[in-house]
């Protein structure tokens, strides 16, 4: 029995890693949304007592919450891509020119590099406001109890909060800049609006790409709605 070939990719193109979005999803879901939970509930036992502590973690977790939506129009325009390269392979298989739809792609990976490099500075953002909370409701604490009580962010378990934040905000820096590269790496390739019709592929690239991009789509369609819900608990709990 002969040993089947792979489809060998000519003009069509690959769709991104998906690891890198879904990746971002989940720390937002595992690590930001439950310690910066946990550090608002600290606070909350001593708003009566001291207000100010409280008053300003409510105004830092107000812009988190509006970095994070940053990062999620990543995961949108990646969605919104998929769905792009997907009227592609539609006019390829009404035997249709491509050039506008390619031309699409072209300006959604264009889009898809801009918007990761905004989210990649939301995430700097992040990380500065986050630390300027942490040392100005230390300090105005510090004034009020002992050090090591409960409701400070310096006890144990919140100083562990706040540490396994900063690593997720550096983790999602790094996830960030592959989706970048990626945008980046498709914007260059979907330059020459003619690439596809120029040379055009086989019914079987087409068939393999079409089930690529659907996964794609499949696995990253709402994720971006779900990441705005999981924004706004950080400042709505």
């Amino acid at each position: 029995m002969a040993t089947q070939q792979p489809v060998i990719c000519t003009s069509l193109h690959l769709p991104p890693d998906l690891r890198p979005f879904l990746r971002i999803h989940e720390i937002s879901l595992t690590v930001f949304l439950p310690n910066l939970d946990r550090l608002r509930l600290s606070l909350e036992t001593s708003r009566n007592i001291d207000p100010e502590a409280a008053e300003i973690f409510d105004d830092t977790r107000k812009i988190l919450r509006e970095e994070l939506e940053k990062v999620f129009k990543v995961l949108d325009l990646a969605q919104q891509l998929a769905e792009q390269y997907s009227k592609i392979l539609e006019a390829l298989s009404e035997g249709k020119p491509t050039q506008r739809p390619l031309y699409y792609v072209n300006l959604g990976a264009y889009a898809g590099r801009q918007c990761s490099e905004k989210a990649m500075k939301a995430m700097s953002v992040f990380r500065r406001e986050l630390e300027s909370a942490v040392s100005r409701v230390t300090a105005t604490l510090n004034t009020k109890y002992k050090k090591g009580s409960k409701t400070m962010l310096t006890s144990i378990e919140n100083t562990k909060s706040v540490s396994e934040i900063l690593s997720a905000i550096d983790d999602c820096y790094e996830l960030l800049q592959q989706c970048h590269n990626q945008f980046a790496q498709l914007a260059t390739q979907t330059q020459d609006e003619s690439s596809i019709d120029s040379n055009p592929p086989s019914e079987e690239e087409t068939r393999v790409m079409r089930a690529k991009w659907q996964t794609f789509f499949d696995s990253i369609r709402g994720v971006w709605v779900h990441g705005f819900k999981i924004a706004d608990e950080i400042q709505y709990p």
